[in-house]
């Protein structure tokens, strides 16, 4: 699938991690965007998401940052922060679970400690 192009599934997941992540549940989820469980378990399951203003009401709602399981379904909301680094883009990437979090920063910054090693071989 293209990078860029919507991910329902993706998103879905993304929505499952933030949920244990926010120590919440679907019926949790659904009462606070005004939906039943059921309504949440359709989006999840087939998946069939919600309109954007509902994707973003789940972000506030599990306090994810802003345009973190949006982006899966091509919607960014208007003031979404860019990560401003590789840390930062990890942190933000509710994909991943915080040991997944956890390797991949220790995986940068390794190559980008060789970075600076090979520059200063080099000169």
């Amino acid at each position: 699938m293209n990078q860029d192009a919507p991910d329902p599934t993706a998103w879905a997941n993304a929505v499952l991690i933030a949920i244990n992540a926010a120590g919440s549940s679907r019926a949790k989820l659904g009462a606070a965007v005004g939906v039943t469980k059921q309504s949440v378990d359709r989006w999840l399951a087939e998946p069939a998401p919600p309109k954007p203003d509902v994707v973003f009401a789940i972000e506030r709602h599990l306090g994810a940052t802003p345009g973190t399981i949006s982006a899966h379904l091509g919607y960014v909301p208007v003031g979404a922060p860019v990560p401003a680094s590789v840390p930062d883009a990890i942190d933000a990437d509710s994909h991943l679970s915080p040991t997944a979090k956890g390797i991949l920063r220790a995986a940068y910054l390794q190559a980008r400690q060789a970075s600076v090693d090979d520059a200063r071989r080099d000169t």
